[in-house]
């Protein structure tokens, strides 16, 4: 609601003290009304919808505490009442009479209007819209001109790192081409260069290069001819250029390689932190590698399932809950998007989309999980296959029940920074604008007059936990001692997850695979999941004892190996456990590169020498599974063994 379609009523006896609250209302912006008499004060309620009542106790024939119980009735408690008293002022009164009346508060004569206003904005602050982020508001229009979206951009202050994929397609557009401007809250700078509907160039604080790896890792050269390569250190030309001059590399593969260098360190720029974005536009750029729209849909697809968690996408969805979802400018069957693996495992969603159902019922309708909803939507409305239309007022009780107490749920476990769904860095704007986006969408004053006992108590205590996140967080001293909280309990629990981790490590080298996953289980309830936690579970799982004829297993590990974000996809343990996974589906020649990438980046790998090992020995026994030496059956570990020294 605008700050002007809300209805303050005013019962106060002293007509002087009345009149001055209702025009310093007015000026605030709040459609205000003031009355003497109890009995016009419930006339005025029954001829207007007033969300708040500012009562004197002090009143003729009825008195304010009596008139305030009145008006919950009369208004169903859609209402909000504060007392207020220049005569009683005892502490014990005052308490008693906030809670008779459930009244939001009390205010004793004289006081300053900016008390009041304060009161005011506590009692009934979230309706009041707060207009969307002007980067966000766009995901409710189809057409969109370039002059709209670089100036949605530039008026947006600061975002969540977490929605630049969001502007980084909004910037995808054939007469877009400049620079966007990206600093962190740290401080840290960084740039995408955006020309004629590609990324030709992306700068960060690391510059790290990936070329190499990334050219073993594609199979254009083998790790040897690498080697060879970098040995040449007198050469004053590129690594690519020397490879071509030898005849060794296509121009063609560099290309491609390049531009997957730039979306490594497009990734690295995506974070959960607070960011300042600008853009300028500039037609003169150079282009040292091009992500096209098909290939940004590819690693928005990679984000889905391995940077954003499934709370956060939620998390930004929520506001979104009531609304229609309806076709985008770019749905189509042939956009990449739509063979993306998140929407395809959530293919029941693309035949609700016609239907133009609101985002919640479309969830409930398809019976689809969070994990498996919420990715899908998230890459639907970046391809610009989704986009969100009218909100509706009323929706199905049944639909709000579903909701509400999964919203409950999920707030009751979520720390503050995750209900509001913002960084520990948001700015104020940040935590204002999640918290009011949330509230307009879970309070109880929302809902429908209609609405049964226990979906408003559902919202009344969703809302409870936003109000508290949002206390704590927009208050400088509260949220710096929070934070101290949180950082205190993760700090210990973090050091203590390292060692079980490092324990972990050992014991799978040793194959004591038992103790290893005994360790990773604790570990796992300390910290949140990271990539070198998840992949030593990987690994425990994948040693485990016929865990190789368990296609269903299988599948499931391959799909977390593609969870790993693709900057954190360049180390020994990533490309060991990729071996593992590949031998595990008789991939034994990916299995071999990959287990070569591990020891070309960790030479002592032990482990990773010994898989390694028992492909070598059984490379000339083509069509046989291969065996593990440490597990495998006596007579096959022999006959791999043997096998091997007779082929010397």
């Amino acid at each position: 609601m605008l700050k002007n379609e809300i209805k303050i009523l005013i019962v106060d006896d002293d007509a002087v003290f009345g009149a001055t609250l209702r025009e310093a209302l007015v000026r605030d912006g709040f459609h205000a009304v003031h009355v003497t008499k109890p009995d016009d004060a419930l006339a005025q309620l029954k001829l207007h919808a007033f969300s708040l009542a500012v009562i004197d106790c002090m009143l003729p024939k009825t008195n304010g505490r009596e008139l305030a119980i009145k008006i919950e009735e009369e208004s169903s408690g859609n209402t909000a009442r504060i007392l207020m008293s220049g005569i009683f002022k005892d502490k014990n009164f005052i308490r008693e009479s906030i809670a008779n009346t459930r009244a939001k508060s009390f205010l004793t004569k004289p006081f300053e209007l900016p008390e009041l206003f304060q009161q005011v904005n506590e009692a009934i602050g979230h309706l009041i819209d707060i207009p969307v982020s002007p980067v966000l508001e766009l995901m409710t229009k189809s057409i969109v001109t370039p002059g709209e979206r670089i100036g949605a951009i530039n008026k947006s202050e600061t975002i969540n790192g977490f929605e630049l994929p969001w502007v980084f397609s909004l910037l995808m557009h054939q007469k877009i081409s400049g620079l966007l401007n990206i600093v962190t809250a740290d401080g840290d700078p960084a740039s995408v260069g955006f020309k004629a509907g590609e990324i030709v160039q992306v700068t960060n604080k690391d510059q790290k290069s990936y070329f190499g790896v990334l050219l073993v890792e594609h199979g254009f050269i083998s790790q040897e001819e690498l080697d060879d390569a970098m040995e040449l250190t007198a050469s004053a030309k590129k690594l690519g250029e020397r490879l071509v001059d030898s005849n060794i590399l296509s121009p063609h593969a560099i290309s491609i390689v390049m531009a997957e260098q730039q979306g490594i360190r497009l990734g690295r720029i995506v974070s959960n932190t607070s960011v300042k974005v600008t853009f300028v536009e500039n037609h003169e750029l150079r282009e040292e590698a091009s992500i096209d729209t098909n290939m940004l849909n590819d690693i928005f697809n990679d984000w889905s399932s391995s940077k954003f968690s499934a709370d956060w996408i939620k998390t930004f969805y929520t506001p979104w809950s009531r609304n229609k979802v309806v076709k985008g400018p770019d749905f189509s069957e042939s956009n990449r998007t739509m063979s993306s693996p998140s929407v395809l495992r959530a293919s029941k969603l693309l035949g609700l989309i016609a239907k133009g159902i609101t985002l919640e019922a479309m969830q409930i309708e398809s019976g689809l999980s969070d994990t498996e909803f919420y990715p899908a939507i998230h890459n639907l409305m970046l391809g610009g296959c989704i986009r969100f239309g009218e909100e509706m007022k009323n929706t199905d009780v049944q639909v709000q029940r579903k909701r509400l107490k999964k919203l409950e749920s999920d707030l009751g476990r979520q720390n503050h920074f995750e209900r509001l769904g913002v960084s520990s860095k948001a700015k104020d704007i940040e935590i204002k604008r999640a918290y009011h986006d949330l509230a307009k969408t879970v309070h109880p004053d929302r809902l429908g007059s209609d609405a049964p006992i226990d979906v408003r108590d559902l919202a009344r205590k969703c809302f409870n936990m936003i109000q508290e996140a949002h206390e704590i967080l927009s208050n400088q001293t509260t949220r710096d001692n929070y934070l101290l909280e949180l950082e205190q309990g993760r700090a210990e629990k973090i050091l203590e997850a390292e060692q079980m981790m490092e324990q972990a490590r050992t014991c799978l080298t040793k194959g004591d695979i038992r103790r290893a996953k005994e360790m990773l289980d604790s570990a796992v309830t300390h910290v949140p999941m990271t990539t070198e936690l998840r992949l030593l579970v990987m690994w425990a799982q994948l040693k485990t004892a016929g865990v190789e004829k368990d296609a269903r297993t299988i599948m499931t590990l391959k799909d977390q190996l593609s969870a790993i974000p693709p900057e954190d996809r360049h180390n020994a343990t990533y490309f060991y456990i990729k071996g593992l996974v590949l031998k595990a589906t008789s991939d034994f020649d990916g299995a071999k590169r990959a287990f070569d990438q591990a020891l070309a980046i960790e030479a002592n790998f032990v482990d990773a020498k010994r898989d390694l090992n028992v492909l070598q020995l059984q490379a000339g026994n083509a069509g046989n599974k291969p065996v593990d030496l440490l597990r495998g059956d006596l007579k096959d570990v022999l006959g791999a063994l043997l096998g091997g020294r007779k082929k010397r």
